[in-house]
Order: structure tokens, then C-alpha cells, then sequence
């Protein structure tokens, strides 16, 4: 009886060591999918290709790949999950970027065609890299100076959520606006768990900005609804802002914005003849959390 216990034992011993540990970090190049990467070539089926592959990956952390040096033009599309691997890896190093003239752009049925680059029911996404993704923005402010903003949450009162955002090592030149969280008057649903770090502005309008109350006409009610906004930490954030104030927190009576760190924050007024002021302000309202460290302009609200 000792021998077949033995015997079982080897057996399984044997069957564990033999059995194939699972990669991580596998790498997907789109140019290995047929990305040409000189700018004026149509590299989104490659993209597409790239993101097939490692959305059915085994690896437990692939990476595809953008590489630097290279310039890929790509039409709207959409990156879908659910993906199998526990984390997907975005590198990008070169530089992506949209077609020149709006009238360019290629839908082909996409429903999110008023996006450029879309990623769907797509979880524990890293994007990193030191490339650069050009929307080429401009080129669409003198058309649509009056349309509604995209993306927003809680628009025409429904639920939307989102939680688990890590933006970080970013760079604000001249925008519009910063570190922003905007959510519709009378929504549902939550944002939460997001993190804005290590940010440079230089001369955003509303370098950081949460606005509870965002309606697109003048005459606008306070709703008793709201999407909640919590543990939201801004860290690490400096450079300039183009207007007063440069911290604006505006959260909702009904539905306060909870959980809110600012820690490490300097941010000075733009130093032109068409600036707002000297000094910069901030205001905030219905605001519970905490500010550390050297945070300037100050927040009278937080403790």
C-alpha cells in the first residue's frame, strides 16, 4: 500500500511541475499587425488586429505596443472588452493622431463616432508611454464653439458610473480645462476612487475643476439628484491658470461631494496683460475633505 501512496504522490509532483506557468507582459506591436506609422496611412485596422489579440491573450498583463519614432493616423474606433488577461498594458512612446479635417473622419457605423478613441467595458487598463495623442483639436473649435459637451455623466438624468481612474505625469498647455470632473444636474449614479497627480498646468483656464451643477443653457433649476462624487485626490499639481478662481469645486446641496483631497498644490495666475488678476482664487461649496501640505490658492472649506 506504501509503494502506491508513493507512486501517487510522484504522479502528482510530476504533474505540477510539468504544468505551464502563465506569462505576463507579453507584447503586442502594432506595427507587426501592418501599421505604418508615417502619418498619412490609415492605421486603424491594425489597432484593431493588435487589440483582437490581446484582449483573448493568456498572458495575465500583455502590452500593445505603439512604438516611438512613428506617427500612426488612425480614424474613430473602439476598443472592446471584456478581456480575458487580469490587466492590459496601453504603451504608447509614438504618436497617434486624427485625421487632419474633420470631414475626414470615418465612422463606419460607430456608434460612438462623437469620440475619437473609445475603450468599452474595458477593466484594469494602464495607459503609459512618453508619445504623445493628438486629437488635433483645433481643428474642430471654430465648428462646434456652441455643442453640448461629450461625455458628461448623469446626461437626461440617467445612471453612469465611474471609479478606478489614475491619471498621473500629465501635462495642461493652454486648455480649456485641467483636472475636471463635470457631472449633469439631475443624474444618478457615481464617480469615485480617482486620482489626478503630478500635473503641470500651463495656462489652463480651470486647471482643476469638479462641477456637481453642469447644465448647457442659462436658466437652469437645482435638482434633488445627483452623481456622486467621492474619494477624489488631486496631488502634486502646479503651473499656472489662466483665470480666477483656479480650484473650483462646485458640488450639489442634495448630494455633497465627499472624501475630497487636495494635497501639494500650487498654482499661480498667468503673467499677460490679458489675465484675470494678480491672484488666483478658489472656491468650493458642499465640499467634505481635507487639504495637506502646501496648497495655494487656499480652500477655505476644507480642513
Amino acid at each position: 500500500m506504501a509503494k502506491y501512496l508513493l507512486l501517487l504522490l510522484v504522479s502528482i509532483l510530476g504533474a505540477a511541475t510539468s504544468a505551464p506557468s502563465r506569462s505576463c507582459n507579453q507584447a503586442y506591436s502594432v506595427v507587426d499587425y501592418g501599421a505604418v506609422g508615417d502619418g498619412d496611412t490609415d492605421d486603424t485596422q491594425a489597432f484593431k488586429d493588435a487589440w483582437k489579440d490581446v484582449c483573448k491573450s493568456s498572458s495575465c498583463s500583455p502590452i500593445i505596443q505603439v512604438p516611438g519614432g512613428k506617427t500612426f493616423l488612425l480614424q474613430p474606433l473602439t476598443f472592446n472588452g471584456e478581456c480575458k488577461p487580469d490587466q492590459i498594458i496601453f504603451q504608447v512612446d509614438g504618436t497617434i493622431t486624427a485625421p487632419s479635417d474633420p470631414n475626414d473622419w470615418n465612422c463606419h457605423g460607430n456608434k460612438y463616432c462623437k469620440q475619437w478613441i473609445t475603450f468599452d467595458e474595458v477593466a484594469n487598463l494602464v495607459i503609459r508611454g512618453s508619445g504623445t495623442v493628438d486629437g488635433r483639436g483645433s481643428t474642430w473649435w471654430e465648428r462646434h464653439s456652441s455643442c453640448k459637451g461629450i461625455g458628461s455623466l448623469g446626461i437626461d438624468g440617467e445612471n453612469e458610473t465611474v471609479e478606478d481612474v489614475h491619471v498621473s505625469f500629465v501635462v495642461f498647455t493652454e486648455t480649456t480645462n485641467g483636472a475636471r470632473i463635470k457631472t449633469w444636474q439631475g443624474g444618478k449614479g457615481f464617480a469615485r476612487n480617482i486620482v489626478f497627480e503630478n500635473i503641470r498646468s500651463e495656462g489652463a483656464r480651470n486647471p482643476i475643476i469638479i462641477d456637481q451643477y453642469y447644465c448647457d443653457h442659462k436658466h437652469c433649476t437645482e435638482h434633488s439628484s445627483a452623481v456622486k462624487i467621492s474619494n477624489i485626490r488631486y496631488e502634486n499639481i502646479y503651473g499656472t491658470s489662466r483665470r480666477k478662481p483656479a480650484v473650483h469645486i462646485a458640488c450639489s446641496k442634495a448630494v455633497p461631494c465627499t472624501d475630497i483631497l487636495l494635497n501639494n498644490i500650487h498654482l499661480e495666475a498667468v503673467d499677460d496683460d490679458d489675465d484675470d488678476g494678480d491672484e488666483p482664487s478658489a472656491f468650493c461649496s458642499n465640499v467634505q475633505g481635507h487639504a495637506m501640505g502646501h496648497v495655494f490658492p487656499p480652500l477655505r472649506c476644507l480642513s
